[in-house]
């Protein structure tokens, strides 16, 4: 069976000497494409975007289709994307991130007798709040994409909205590969870890970190794609906090290391479907303090992370005590790397799509 991933931000993830800067999606699908290339059976290859690379290349053992460069104007971006896109003919075709082209990619496999997998990259996508549907035409597009496709949810919310629209859809928790956290980790500092947008709020860490002197904080913020402004903006603001160490890139693979460290993991977005740096920190026994993001409402289930519900008081308050109460933290270490390695373990998530893969 030929599978296909697209990702056009991924190239990255494999080549760890490009400093260029990826999201989850990108992670996410290059995990999975890795793991997929494992099985002797598959042939796996991945649709990247142009950053000077050889047209093909293979790594871990995943070839890579060198596709259009964004500094293409429209109509060439669009014409060397499904050059590529045709060119491989695979059986399956797997894509996030939701762009109307997402539908004409569905349309083809409809025409050509393929199978299309869309997963979903964030609730705004199914809940109509996404930009793409002010248009009619598009939100048309959109609708055809979902109804088309194999379509994979991360979380129950997205799956009850898409109920609402008559829409079916796979339940697939987000994955990563879990290994057991080393117990003598020394932990030493709060962390926060983030691209340049403002709806991650950073200036409240960098708050946080004024309003707790005596601790040390790292920010890790990459800048975004056309974020400059704001990039440069946080950096010159954390560059004035003494007990706060700012760090504008690390590479993918070097990232566990700050998690591992950390005493706790800080989350300030406005809205996220599941952050990769939630199960990141999980799986190395770092405890998660969010001002408003709480994926699943897990923490009515579990005390998995703490949420402050938006307040930034409760921020702080929380904070205090989560560093001072040692029974609280253990609890939340257990059973953080219980759920992250019962839901979030690529293996086993692996398996699931690729039996769904089969059975549709």
């Amino acid at each position: 069976m030929k599978i296909c991933f697209i990702s056009l931000k991924s190239y990255q993830v494999f080549n760890t000497s490009l400093q260029a800067v990826f999201g989850w999606a990108e992670v996410q699908m290059s995990m999975f494409a890795k793991e997929f290339a494992k099985h002797k059976d598959l042939d796996v290859s991945m649709i990247v975007a142009d950053y000077g690379q050889q047209k093909i290349e293979k790594r871990d053992w995943v070839k890579l289709y060198k596709s259009l460069s964004f500094s293409d104007y429209f109509w060439k971006k669009i014409y060397l994307f499904f050059k590529v896109f045709i060119q491989i003919d695979a059986d399956v075709y797997t894509k996030r991130s939701l762009t109307v082209s997402s539908a004409f990619m569905a349309l083809y496999c409809k025409i050509m007798n393929k199978k299309f997998i869309y997963m979903v990259a964030h609730d705004d996508e199914v809940n109509g709040k996404k930009d793409i549907y002010t248009n009619r035409v598009s939100k048309f597009l959109i609708t055809y994409l979902f109804k088309n496709s194999i379509l994979i949810v991360q979380n129950t919310y997205q799956s009850e909205q898409l109920k609402k629209q008559w829409i079916s859809s796979l339940l697939l928790k987000s994955w990563y590969h879990i290994t057991a956290p080393i117990s003598s980790q020394k932990k030493e500092w709060i962390l926060w870890v983030g691209r340049s947008k403002d709806w991650k709020r950073p200036e409240i860490f960098l708050q946080l970190a004024k309003d707790f002197p005596h601790e040390k904080f790292i920010m890790i913020f990459p800048q975004a794609t056309w974020e400059k402004k704001y990039f440069t903006y946080i950096k010159q603001q954390a560059s004035k906090i003494k007990n706060l160490t700012f760090i504008d890139f690390v590479p993918f693979d070097h990232i566990d290391k700050y998690f591992a460290s950390a005493k706790l993991f800080v989350n300030t977005s406005l809205a996220e479907w599941f952050p990769n740096t939630y199960i990141q920190a999980l799986k190395n026994n770092t405890p998660i303090l969010s001002l408003q993001v709480d994926p699943d409402d897990m923490i009515k289930q579990n005390i998995c992370w703490i949420v402050a519900n938006n307040n930034y008081p409760q921020l702080v308050a929380w904070l205090q005590k989560i560093l001072t109460d040692k029974t609280l933290y253990t609890t939340m270490q257990n059973n953080g790397f219980s759920y992250v390695n019962s839901f979030h373990n690529i293996e086993i998530n692996a398996n699931h799509l690729l039996n769904i893969i089969h059975k549709k």
